[in-house]
This record gives structure tokens, C-alpha cells and sequence, in this order.
């Protein structure tokens, strides 16, 4: 039988840590989980850093995710380099000190698809119908508009785009 290591979600505020740890003492888990202010020293414990605002909700479903044996949360687009997006709260991280940078539901989406793509090339029409639904030959230019906003957040230089990139087949996600 493997021992499952103890969890330990990371909350500074004191008003918040109590609240979450009485939410924490009604819910039943087979692992130790406990509410603390600094990243335990301990290696061998699993330890969840919370991203503000949050959900009590949210605190438990990445919590049963950790112990159904998820290894990254599913609501985390790593772009690698320090990037990375938070589907749940629909916001880019730049890197670790930058303040995050609010998306639209599209641009998530967007972000999203071409993700799962791992790299390679989503064709417009494709992206239309994933994320508007638009039925094939609709004349619109709602995608490159969505693009050029997208990459105005998430490019260091969006006149030439390092992440989100065109190719003749479509648009894809180049991710170091």
C-alpha cells in the first residue's frame, strides 16, 4: 500500500486560513491537509500555493484532483518560461513577479484549444466553430481580431509574436 504524503495549502491571511480549514475539517480525505502560512520544508508532502481571489470550492477540487492522481491542475496553461494562464480565473501570468493580465473568455478558450493542440497548427475555420460556433463560410474577421488583442497581452513584442504564431495552415502555440 503507498502512503500518501500529508497536503499543505499555503495561506497568509489568518481570517482566510481558519475558514478554509474549517471547511477542510467537514470534508473527508485520506491524506493529512493542513492550512499553513509559508511552504513547509517537509519534501516529502504535496503543496498547494493559492491563487486570490479563490473559491472554497476550488480549494477542494484541486485537492481531490491531487489525490485522484492529477500531477498539474487541469485549470493551468503552462507556457513555459515562468508563463502561464489560469482557466478558472481567466488570467496570464507573465512571469512570477509580473501582475497578471485579465482574459476574455474567447482569449481562455482560444489559449485553451491551441494548448491541446501541442503545437501544432489549429485552421481558422476550425478555431471559428470551437470557440464561436460559426457555421463554415462565414466572412468575418472576429478570429484575427480576437488574435491581435490576445497577442497585445501575452507577446513581449506582438509585431513579432513568439508565442501565439500563423503558419499557412493555421495558428498554433509555440511553448519553450
Amino acid at each position: 500500500m503507498i502512503e500518501k504524503k500529508p497536503i499543505f495549502v499555503i495561506e497568509s491571511n489568518g481570517f482566510a486560513a481558519s475558514q478554509i480549514m474549517s471547511l477542510l475539517k467537514r470534508m473527508v480525505f485520506d491524506v493529512d491537509v493542513h492550512v499553513v502560512e509559508k511552504k513547509p520544508n517537509a519534501a516529502d508532502s504535496t503543496v498547494i500555493e493559492l491563487s486570490k481571489p479563490y473559491r472554497m470550492g476550488s480549494i477542494v477540487d484541486r485537492i481531490s484532483g491531487h489525490l485522484r492522481g492529477k500531477d498539474e491542475n487541469e485549470d493551468i496553461l503552462n507556457m513555459g518560461a515562468g508563463r502561464y494562464v489560469d482557466k478558472r480565473l481567466g488570467l496570464f501570468f507573465p512571469h512570477k513577479k509580473a501582475e497578471p493580465l485579465r482574459l476574455t473568455e474567447k482569449e481562455v478558450a482560444l489559449l485553451s484549444i491551441l494548448f491541446d493542440a501541442h503545437g501544432k497548427s489549429i485552421p481558422r475555420e476550425q478555431l471559428l466553430d470551437d470557440v464561436w460556433q460559426y457555421a463554415e463560410g462565414v466572412e468575418t474577421h472576429t478570429l484575427e481580431t480576437h488574435i491581435y488583442r490576445l497577442r497585445q497581452k501575452i507577446e513581449i513584442d506582438p509585431a513579432e509574436p513568439k508565442i501565439l504564431q500563423t503558419n499557412d495552415s493555421g495558428y498554433f502555440l509555440s511553448i519553450e
